[in-house]
């Protein structure tokens, strides 16, 4: 469900606005220009803002409900493509209070890799602290597409700390594992990265 608001200045220009994306729920300055259909800035300024705040209301009841949606369909009773895609998109949402039925979900699938990647991934999206303890229990998993999919996961989190659990990863028997960890690594940002970064250096597969 999207809403959107569009006016128009006198000189034509359309201003839009989406309230069902709160990122562009903010003021929006105008010209000293009065608007068209005798509406001043002012007047129009907070059209937008009620409008939005309501369609930020109607969208967080829209999330709630997929939410529950896809946690429901976390169940073993559902086929394995819906409950992974309902893993998919618990992850897209990004809602913390999902970590803990995805950390459920990934302990009760350890024997599934594809399973245990997908949930690790929405993991990493969510950003919960506290689902990252058990994260890296599988950065030594037998399947490199899982460990790859740790270092994504922690590549997602922005924490400081984040550098030195990637490191872990540098050594990876699996080349597309260590390109990842560089990538992520060069995404944190930190000077404490390029000193790991320097191994990679002497890797046959950089070279």
């Amino acid at each position: 469900v999207i809403i959107f608001v569009r006016k128009y200045r006198n000189d034509g220009f359309p201003l839009g606005i989406n309230p069902a994306a709160p990122e562009l729920c903010r003021e929006v300055v105008l010209s000293d220009q009065a608007i068209a259909g005798n509406l001043t800035p002012r007047k129009l300024r907070q059209g937008l803002v009620e409008t939005c705040l309501r369609g930020k209301a109607l969208r967080n009841l829209i999330k709630d409900a997929l939410i529950e949606i896809h946690l429901e369909r976390l169940n073993r009773q559902y086929h394995w493509s819906v409950r992974r895609d309902a893993v998919f998109n618990l992850g897209e949402l990004r809602d913390k209070k999902t970590a803990p039925a995805l950390m459920d979900f990934l302990e009760a699938e350890r024997d599934d890799p594809n399973h245990r990647r997908a949930a690790i991934i929405a993991l990493g999206k969510i950003g919960d602290r506290g689902a990252f303890s058990l994260i890296m229990k599988y950065l030594n998993d037998t399947n490199w597409q899982v460990r790859k999919a740790v270092v994504m996961a922690l590549s997602h989190t922005g924490y400081a700390d984040a550098v030195e659990l990637l490191s872990q990863a540098i050594e990876d028997e699996y080349w597309d594992v260590r390109r990842k960890t560089a990538t992520a690594l060069g995404d944190t940002g930190s000077k404490r990265a390029i000193m790991h970064l320097f191994k990679l250096a002497y890797d046959r597969d950089w070279q």
